[in-house]
């Protein structure tokens, strides 16, 4: 819903009917589909669509981590080779 004060601040997740193109409706692996105008995102010229299609997963990835209360350096395996961001 459009009209929904969490969709007018894209926060889509918190609008009620929850739902998304491949969970609620068929969809989500095709190769086109029409959604609402309020549903799409411009992504800019400096980010292929590889990229993009990446974005979704990637935040939901931070939120985990994020709200997960994990901190850098709290479980360390030692056959784990380790890396900074």
């Amino acid at each position: 819903n459009p009209d929904n004060v969490f969709a007018k601040r894209g926060e889509y997740n918190r609008s009620e009917p929850i739902g998304f193109i491949g969970l609620t409706g068929n969809g989500g692996f095709a190769k086109f589909v029409v959604v609402e105008d309020y549903m799409v995102h411009k992504i800019p010229n400096t980010v292929s669509f590889e990229q993009g299609a990446l974005v979704e997963r990637a935040t939901v990835a931070v939120h985990a981590v994020k709200t997960s209360g994990l901190q850098v350096g709290m479980y360390q395996d030692p056959t784990v080779q380790s890396f900074s961001l």
